[in-house]
């Protein structure tokens, strides 16, 4: 029997971007030209939220739900405007979430299980909505891409079919993609955990390789700017509010997502201790890295493993940002004299772990590796500024364009590109996970080894990665693009289809 996660989970609220109005939709109660102050917060006042961990409903209650004859498990979610206690004082904040919270609730999948979410649109506002499974390895009429065809108006819904075959346990992240808006729906609050566990990686907590669920922590980095009332205010930049965490003297697992609009993270414990980190957006890496620092661009998930036993009970622990950015350009050098806190562990529990094992060396080796020699074509990706607007190739984002049409089981070279001057751009692809093979002619960083489906574009950068298009099933359209928000709804994005030969 598999190991419950049912109190697996529990997200950090740590601040992101921005809104702008179009004709599209009504006007709402912000402004983009005249962002607020947020309201002064002390850090460490409120305790990591628990978010819910979502329970499996009976089709019956879905009419016209697909059916399946194999193990399926079925998923409603609401898209509603709720008030949600995010300050430790003060009138609620009033958020678009998923189930009417903030973040939204988190999906637990089994590999190579079914899952099916009905994701409808109540939202009380005039906003058409658009769900993503990011990193997921999803067939194109489930993968909540910007395609008009996959809107949910307001008052409808949308099936969402996830067959969780990812090559292997991973940490995902579902959020909205709906096109030109992006960068507000998800700032507004549209953001949830997905994980996807298998059987080695049960196999590994059992023997206390690895935390176990008590243990087990995603954190959702994000940055949000709100109004003297404490409402979300969506507009360049912002500052952040910052929870304090409870831990035991012993090793914990956290999941990062950074879950920001456009801004980066550069983490670093304040003890100076290396960070351990052992997976990446696609699972665990082939062996556990160790760094002083770790840079997490927008849509990059990192999975660490920080030990609190050589810490006494009770003492104190930061989890800090070294990275300074005050605009949307991209972070500064990174600092250690220009640190904000984001995180604090209080080490109040005594209660080390019995007989802990080391994380194996190597941690995992069966992940899928393509080979460049098998490659077909190589296809060049310049992302490029042009009188101020965000294009690929020259050229902005057309649904009705195709791009690309890689074949079925063929590998692929793609070539990435910054081309736009001193700005950074995370690339996100769709459906498929891709290897680094280089960054500017030298090998990936040692986190970077793993399987991945974002990259970060430093300026000036050139990164080449290696795709193999898989699945019968995951045929059709999909897109790639930057995954800083606000320069993916300005059009800097790509349409390719994968095609069968």
């Amino acid at each position: 029997m598999l190991p419950t996660r049912r109190n697996l989970l529990r997200l950090a609220l740590l601040g992101g971007p921005a809104l702008y109005l179009s004709s599209r939709l009504a006007p709402a109660s912000w402004a983009r030209d005249s962002s607020p102050s947020s309201p002064p917060a002390v850090p460490f006042q409120s305790t990591l939220p628990r978010p819910l961990v979502l329970n499996p409903v009976s089709p019956d209650i879905l009419p016209g739900v697909p059916r399946f004859s194999d193990p399926t498990d079925y998923y409603l979610v609401t898209q509603r405007q709720a008030p949600v206690a995010i300050f430790p004082s003060g009138p609620a904040t009033t958020v678009w979430g998923y189930q009417g919270l903030y973040p939204g609730p988190t999906i637990v999948a089994q590999r190579n299980r079914r899952v099916v979410v009905r994701q409808v649109n109540l939202l009380n506002v005039p906003n058409t909505a658009v769900t993503h499974l990011h990193g997921g390895h999803t067939p194109p009429d489930s993968d909540g891409a910007a395609f008009t065809e996959d809107e949910i108006p307001l008052g409808g819904f949308r099936d969402y079919v996830y067959p969780n075959d990812n090559p292997v346990a991973c940490t995902l992240f579902y959020h909205d993609h709906f096109l030109d808006f992006t960068g507000r729906n998800v700032a507004m609050g549209l953001a949830g955990a997905y994980l996807i566990q298998d059987e080695f990686e049960h196999e590994l907590v059992a023997r206390g390789a690895l935390p176990g669920p008590d243990y087990d922590y995603p954190l959702l980095l994000q940055d949000r700017l709100f109004t003297a009332d404490n409402q979300l205010f969506y507009s360049p930049f912002n500052g952040a509010i910052q929870p304090r965490l409870k831990v035991a003297n012993r090793r914990y697992r956290f999941r990062i997502v950074n879950g920001s609009n456009a801004r980066y993270y550069g983490l670093a414990l304040s003890s100076g201790e290396p960070l351990t980190v052992i997976g990446g957006d696609q699972g665990l890496l082939p062996q556990a890295v160790q760094v002083q620092s770790l840079v997490i661009a927008p849509a990059e998930r990192y999975e660490v493993v920080i030990d609190f036993s050589r810490l006494p009970v009770p003492s104190q622990l930061v989890l800090n940002n070294c990275l300074p950015q005050d605009n949307g350009r991209g972070p500064d050098a990174y600092d250690p004299d220009k640190c904000v806190p984001l995180l604090r562990f209080d080490v109040e529990i005594d209660h080390p772990e019995i007989s802990p094992q080391p994380i194996p060396d190597p941690l995992r080796d069966d992940l899928p590796v393509a080979l460049e020699e098998d490659a077909v074509t190589t296809r060049h990706w310049e992302f490029n500024r042009s009188d101020g607007a965000w294009q690929v190739n020259g050229q902005f984002y057309d649904e009705n364009r195709v791009d690309a049409r890689p074949v079925l089981g063929t590998t692929e070279v793609w070539v990435l590109q910054n081309g736009s001057g001193g700005w950074f751009h995370p690339i996100h692809i769709h459906d498929e996970h891709f290897h680094i093979l280089d960054r500017n002619g030298d090998p990936p960083l040692p986190q970077e080894t793993g399987l991945k489906d974002t990259v970060n574009l430093n300026p000036n950068d050139e990164v080449r990665v290696l795709i193999k298009w898989t699945g019968e099933n995951n045929v059709g359209k999909y897109v790639m693009h930057c995954h800083n928000t606000e320069h993916e709804d300005m059009r800097m994005m790509v349409r390719f289809d994968v095609v069968r030969g």
